[in-house]
C-alpha cells in the first residue's frame, strides 16, 4: 500500500509472511580518488578529492513461518578539496583545503507471527553524519571553517492483519530522535 510520508513522498510498505525464504546477504564497495581530475588553473596545487564507501546486508528467516529478520550496515568516508582564491596577510596564495565528510547508517528489523494471520514489526534505523571545514572556499580563508554532525535514530513498531472477513488493520508507533550540531 502506498502512503505519504512526513516529507510528502511516497513510499510503498509490503508486507509478507514472517520467516519465508532462504537467508541472503550481499556486501559493496566503492573506491574513488582524484587520479582523472584536472588542476583548478587559479591555484598552485591540484586539490585531492576521495571516496571509500561500503555496505553490508543480511536477512533471512529465523523460524520458518514464524519469524525472520534484516540487517545493514552503510558508511562512507569522503573529502574534497575547496579551493581557496585569497592571499595571506603575507602575501601567499592559500592552499586548497581539505573538507572531510563521514557517514553511517545501521538498519535492523525483526519479524514475528502472532498467530497465522496476524504478525508484528520492530524495526531500528540509526543514521549518523559528520562534514568538516565547511564554509572554506573562495575568499574565506580556514579561520572560518566551522564542522556539521548530525544524528537520526528511529524506532517503529507495527502489528497487522485481518479484522473479519472485510477489513484489515495496522497498528504503528513512530519513536524518533535525532540532533544536529
Amino acid at each position: 500500500m502506498a502512503e505519504p510520508c512526513v516529507n510528502g513522498s511516497m513510499f510503498i510498505d509490503i508486507m509478507t509472511q514472517p520467516g519465508l525464504g532462504a537467508l541472503r546477504g550481499s556486501t559493496d564497495f566503492t573506491l574513488r580518488d582524484d587520479a582523472l581530475n584536472a588542476k583548478n588553473p587559479f591555484t598552485p596545487t591540484k586539490g585531492d578529492e576521495s571516496l571509500r564507501q561500503y555496505g553490508a546486508s543480511l536477512s533471512g528467516p529465523i523460524k520458518k513461518n514464524a519469524s525472520s529478520f534484516s540487517l545493514s550496515i552503510n558508511g562512507a568516508t569522503d573529502y574534497t578539496s575547496t579551493n581557496l582564491l585569497a592571499s595571506t596577510p603575507t602575501g601567499e596564495l592559500a592552499q586548497a583545503v581539505r573538507q572531510p565528510s563521514d557517514r553511517f547508517s545501521f538498519n535492523a528489523r525483526l519479524d514475528t507471527a502472532i498467530n497465522k494471520d496476524h504478525s508484528a514489526r520492530i524495526s531500528f534505523a540509526r543514521n549518523t553524519s559528520g562534514r568538516r571545514n565547511l564554509g572554506v572556499g573562495g575568499f574565506s580563508l580556514p579561520t572560518m571553517a566551522y564542522r556539521q554532525d548530525s544524528r537520526d535514530n528511529t524506532l517503529r513498531l507495527s502489528e497487522n492483519g485481518p479484522l473479519g472477513k472485510r477489513f484489515f488493520t495496522e497498528s504503528r508507533l513512530q519513536i524518533r530522535w535525532a540532533d544536529q550540531t
